[in-house]
């Protein structure tokens, strides 16, 4: 992946040996009015041809993660306590 930031897919091409892995994390901010679902999904290609399992339907190549939008709201209360001095005489 060439941008760090942006909108939209990420389409990337990568090489993993057997049984590796690879993790893209995003992050974002959900506007407080929103309602829904959302919804990601991935799905990983073979750039050969040699290398596919023919004997695979291609659907263990998909994931999809589905969440529903739930904003939460976090509030910080401060207390400051004050002293007053009161002098009485005087010289």
């Amino acid at each position: 992946c060439t941008s760090t930031t942006g909108t939209g897919n990420i389409a990337t091409t990568i090489s993993l040996a057997a049984n590796a892995q690879i993790n893209f994390i995003v992050t974002g901010t959900v506007s407080m009015s929103a309602s829904g679902r959302l919804v990601n999904t991935v799905t990983a290609t073979l750039s050969s041809p040699a290398d596919r399992d023919t004997t695979s339907s291609g659907s263990e190549n998909t994931a999809t993660d589905d969440d529903a939008i739930n904003p939460i709201v976090t509030t910080t209360t401060t207390t400051i306590a004050t002293t007053t001095t009161k002098v009485f005489g005087g010289t």
